[in-house]
């Protein structure tokens, strides 16, 4: 499934398929100006037991636009997304114009993406993205730079209620956020969160660390190690607990640009020293 573009963010989509972001140049001619690359678009694919994916097609005409779509998460009914899309107004910098990023929601109503909205907390001033959920999804994780932010980019929580409201985003706080960038968290179903960072001390660029609740805060994040990170961009992180199996986004050595891997963790058996 990766191309020449980019080609990240895999999300698992019921039991045998997975969505992601790739550089689509199917739907538009536009390019990005700051990267030269078609728009990104969300995709569907097949996944197999070994982690193939297959057929890949774009996933909705409802959810995709002109501009990018990335990062989606999905409850386990799959009834409800949430996603990032590019905010279609610029934010104008010192020397240049940005386009923020929000976060959107979904929901499958008779077999159609409807219901589209942005949540309440984006901002043209801010950007909100990289959505997850927690495993009784009654809590969104999520990456900005919204006042309260410790560095460059942070991680925030917030609580969803009932009634499908919000209430205040609270900061993770400096175990898990630092003075730079803080992206693409994720909660497994153990409750754990992995994350991609270049403030913690780390291998390369962006990093994968993992951090777990401790009395209701989380401790401090652990890097992951060579055998997750490289010395370049690192992020996206997804994994099935259960089976051990997940996916992870790179542009290491050997990546076209973003590319996506599959890993199936191994048991780690610690040496012994006979003196």
């Amino acid at each position: 499934i990766n191309t020449e573009h980019s080609d990240f963010g895999v999300a698992l989509y019921g039991d045998d398929k997975v969505v992601f972001a790739a550089a689509s140049d199917s739907v538009t001619s536009k390019l990005y100006k700051w990267n030269k690359q078609p728009y990104l678009d969300l995709f569907v694919a097949n996944i197999d037991n070994d982690g193939n994916i297959s057929n890949p097609v774009l996933f909705s005409d409802e959810i995709n636009t002109k501009t990018h779509e990335a990062t989606p998460v999905f409850t386990k009914d799959g009834k409800t997304m949430y996603f990032c899309r590019t905010n279609e107004k610029k934010v104008k910098l010192p020397h240049e114009k940005v386009a923020n990023i929000k976060i959107y929601k979904a929901e499958k109503v008779d077999g159609k993406w409807s219901n589209i909205e942005e949540l309440p907390f984006n901002s043209d001033a801010y950007s909100c993205g990289h959505p997850t959920l927690s495993p009784d999804e009654k809590k969104l994780f999520f990456t900005s730079d919204m006042p309260g932010t410790l560095g460059m980019m942070d991680i925030f929580e917030i609580d969803i209620q009932e009634d499908g409201s919000f209430r205040e985003p609270r900061n993770l706080g400096e175990n898990v956020n630092t003075e730079k960038r803080e992206m693409f968290p994720y909660m497994s179903e153990y409750n754990t969160l992995y994350f991609s960072s270049d403030g913690h001390l780390g291998l390369g660029n962006l990093d994968v660390f993992t951090s777990q609740i401790e009395e209701g805060k989380f401790n401090k994040a652990t890097n992951l190690g060579s055998s997750v990170n490289s010395s370049l961009d690192d992020f996206a992180f997804t994994i099935e607990e259960a089976s051990d199996k997940g996916f992870l986004s790179s542009n290491r050595e050997g990546s076209a640009d973003d590319d996506i891997y599959y890993f199936k963790r191994k048991e780690h058996i610690k040496p012994v020293y006979l003196v």
